[in-house]
This record gives structure tokens, C-alpha cells and sequence, in this order.
């Protein structure tokens, strides 16, 4: 196991680097842009990440994101082929229904492959059930 507290996930001895997906592949990857694939250069003992430019494709966007990009008519680079999760201007679910689908509205005809909104709350799993004693002996 690894001393290290690095986020590439490097082994003790450096030799082996795992880098992650070339791409992003849903809303938990929100915020990790530098996807791609790292490149060894051995004569150098260096490597390179090659930072890949369709690695992006789920963004947040707050409301007045949103509302900026449409007049600025800016929208369209924000969201093209994106899937998109929008939020209040705090970063907080957007509760009220009306402004969800105004904005849902104005992101899908701006080009967006899929908009949903930030969950209002994640109903947490029960912990799992343990047997302190097993009955699966067979006599």
C-alpha cells in the first residue's frame, strides 16, 4: 500500500502512475477537467499528460449563468453536447419548479445533450446488516 496522499494515485517506487479516465463519464466527475492520458518519455524518465479536448462533458451552471450566457447569446459555447446540472446562484438545488423549467428550456435549446438538476437531498443507505451469528453451517 501507498504512503503517498497524491490524487494521480502514484505506487511507493513511482514506476506505475494510474491517471483515471480519458473522460469524464458522469456528474461525480463534475469539476475534474484535466482528463486525458499520460504519455512515458523514457529517455527522459519523465512523463507528459496529454490533456484530452473532449474530456469535459458534464458541467454546473448557476442560474445567473444561465441568465448571462443567454443574453450575451454565449450560451451555446457553455452547453453544446454537454450534460448539464443546474443550480441556484448559491450553488443550492434550485427548488422552485418554474425557474428549473425556464432554465431547463433555455439550456436544451442552447444545444445541451441533458439537463437535470442537484438533487434536493440524498436519502442516506441504512448501514448493512451484520450476523454475529452465522447459520449457514451445515451439519
Amino acid at each position: 500500500s501507498s504512503s503517498s496522499s497524491n490524487s494521480n494515485l502514484s505506487s511507493e517506487d513511482g514506476l506505475i502512475t494510474y491517471v483515471g479516465a480519458p473522460i469524464q463519464f458522469h456528474f461525480g466527475d463534475l469539476g475534474l477537467t484535466q482528463r486525458g492520458c499520460l504519455v512515458y518519455h523514457p529517455l527522459e524518465n519523465r512523463t507528459q499528460l496529454l490533456v484530452n479536448p473532449h474530456g469535459v462533458r458534464f458541467v454546473q451552471l448557476r442560474q445567473e449563468e444561465v441568465e448571462q450566457g443567454r443574453k450575451s447569446k454565449t450560451l451555446p459555447s457553455l452547453v453544446q453536447g454537454m450534460h448539464v446540472m443546474l443550480v441556484a446562484n448559491d450553488g443550492t438545488p434550485l427548488t422552485a419548479e418554474r425557474d428549473y423549467l425556464r432554465l431547463r428550456r433555455a439550456v436544451l435549446a442552447a444545444g445541451a445533450a441533458n439537463v437535470r438538476r442537484r438533487p434536493v437531498a440524498l436519502r442516506a443507505l441504512p448501514p448493512p446488516r451484520t450476523n454475529s451469528t452465522s447459520n449457514n453451517s451445515t451439519s
